[in-house]
């Protein structure tokens, strides 16, 4: 028997910021920023965000640079994520060696086509 994963469409989200309640779930994005992405996102978490509208999305700009993006250098994480009509990507949280010598999230991005 398999898990069915629930969706939970961006507008549906409380203050349309992603929280620890939607590990594991697939996101809808809904309007340009939306869903909200925190920089406070446990170690281990994970979700699917799916932008169905015509139109480009982007993600709110965190104040520190915590997305670690496919082919990119992994020392020079973005602040923002963006995806086209019809893509996808799965967000995990991961906490990573900083230079400081501390554990850092860092959000690792796995886009879709």
């Amino acid at each position: 028997m398999s898990t069915i994963t629930p969706t939970a469409s961006a507008q549906d989200l409380p203050g349309e910021a992603v929280t620890t309640d939607q590990n594991g779930t697939v996101i809808t994005t809904e309007w340009g920023g939306s869903p909200v992405i925190p920089t406070d996102l446990p170690d281990g978490f994970s979700c699917t965000i799916i932008n169905y509208s015509q139109g480009t999305w982007t993600s709110n700009e965190l104040a520190a640079p915590m997305f670690v993006l496919t082919n990119t250098n992994f020392n020079d994480p973005a602040t923002s994520v963006t995806l086209e009509a019809g893509q996808s990507f799965v967000m995990t949280a991961a906490s990573v060696l900083a230079s400081q010598g501390g554990n850092e999230i860092c959000y690792f991005i796995a886009k879709g086509s």
